[in-house]
């Protein structure tokens, strides 16, 4: 087996047929081709003639069978031709004249143009949908979203994917592109009849404009979509008295006299047990994010406070991660809400087995309400109230006795 680099002229294809049967008597034959690489088998040297038939798809048995019938023989599978081999040099070729070939070359790119339109959507719609019809979009969808919620970069790794899918069209579009106008000049420059160059040239012409106007939407509508669903405005707003006061903090679950934020060292010095200060300042500084676009205006925030009991100087570390996100439509909140009690391996990891908890919501202002809870004493709660939706991963000190259901009963004190 050997590998040779060429060009192959599925258009003037004398010449690189010429040059196979120069290889077949050196003892070198063509077996395949692909991104300008040609694959040869080696054995006994043979006068042989090479045909090359441009062909979208691998020729059909029918069609070799009538090849077999004038003494060709299929013998390799190009990029975008078949190859054919005939013992008998006196064999008449598949193709005796170019106006002939031009008719073959037609058919070929009249069914290129088509399956490449039909890639070319059908690769748009699976990345752009998502996006754009997010209404329309079961689970795994509105989570990688809204990932900057647990800054996890699911979202940002879509849409990368997405952008890689999308600029590979850029030159595989723009070689097709050029190999078409080429393919009308030779057709409208082979076909004796002029009408028939007349309509070659017409359709390449047709061709160009419905790519170039596919190409155009394609942009300006995935652009829309990321803008929409994904970028809008992001900023970081890390102070206490910016969380909205929709949002779901510590002080109301527990009590305001029970809970001091640990904005700064001084706090945890003066709050946390003396052995456990060293672990309060990790990670101990609030963070408040604000995310808003076309579909949502979400907060995150990061609250570690001490649960200080009654009676006490001192408490335990306690921490909130919660989220506030008003969607567009109930739907889309729906959506959310079930979409994050899928995803609570973020929370407590593959090996947990976390029973998620449908609540009692009889009397409370929400709609639905559930939870999970580890052997850690952290929780994980999922309520929404029409089009908002709020998630609250809480882990507890281990001073502070309490349930899951008294933590939600706490919500609307």
């Amino acid at each position: 087996m050997s590998i040779k680099f060429m060009k192959i002229n599925k258009y003037e294809p004398a010449a690189d047929e010429k040059r196979f049967e120069e290889m077949a008597a050196n003892g070198e034959f063509i077996k395949s081709y692909s991104m300008g690489m040609a694959f040869f088998k080696k054995a006994e040297p043979q006068k042989v003639k090479y045909c090359i038939e441009a062909s979208v798809f691998k020729a059909s048995m029918k069609t070799r069978k009538a090849y077999e019938e004038s003494g060709w023989i299929y013998a390799a599978r190009g990029s975008d031709f078949d190859v054919y081999v005939s013992s008998d040099e006196n064999a008449v070729p598949l193709h005796t004249d170019g106006s002939e070939y031009a008719h073959v070359i037609q058919r070929f790119h009249r069914t290129a143009m088509w399956v490449m339109i039909y890639c070319f959507i059908t690769i748009l719609w699976c990345i752009i949908v998502p996006f754009y019809f997010y209404q329309f979009i079961e689970a795994g969808v509105i989570v990688p979203m809204l990932s900057s919620i647990w800054d996890n970069g699911l979202a940002y790794a879509n849409l990368s994917a997405c952008i890689i899918l999308l600029a590979g069209l850029i030159p595989m579009t723009g070689v097709y592109l050029y190999d078409y106008i080429e393919a009308g000049r030779f057709i409208a420059g082979s076909i004796e009849n002029s009408k028939s160059a007349e309509k070659a040239m017409r359709y390449s012409n047709v061709a160009k404009v419905i790519f170039i106007v596919l190409f155009t939407a394609a942009f300006a509508l995935f652009g829309a979509s990321i803008y929409a669903v994904c970028i809008g405005e992001s900023r970081e707003v890390n102070k206490l008295e910016n969380v909205p006061s929709q949002a779901i903090t510590l002080d109301e679950i527990f009590g305001a006299e029970h809970i001091v934020y640990l904005e700064t060292d001084e706090l945890a010095d003066k709050y946390i047990a003396h052995e456990d200060k060293e672990d309060s300042r990790k990670g101990a500084k609030p963070k408040i994010e604000e995310v808003t676009s076309d579909i949502f205006t979400n907060y995150s925030y990061w609250q570690p406070a001490a649960y200080i009991p009654e009676g006490e100087k001192y408490g335990d570390r306690i921490l909130l991660q919660g989220t506030y996100t008003n969607f567009k439509n109930e739907l889309l909140a729906k959506q959310c809400a079930k979409e994050f009690m899928q995803n609570i391996p973020l929370f407590f990891g593959t090996d947990e087995n976390a029973e998620i908890v449908i609540l009692d919501i009889t009397g409370t202002e929400f709609d639905s309400a559930e939870y999970a809870a580890d052997k850690k004493d952290s929780c994980y709660f999922v309520l929404r109230d029409g089009k908002v939706v709020y998630t609250l991963a809480i882990y507890l000190p281990d001073n502070l006795d309490t349930t899951p259901e008294e933590i939600f009963n706490g919500i609307h004190k």
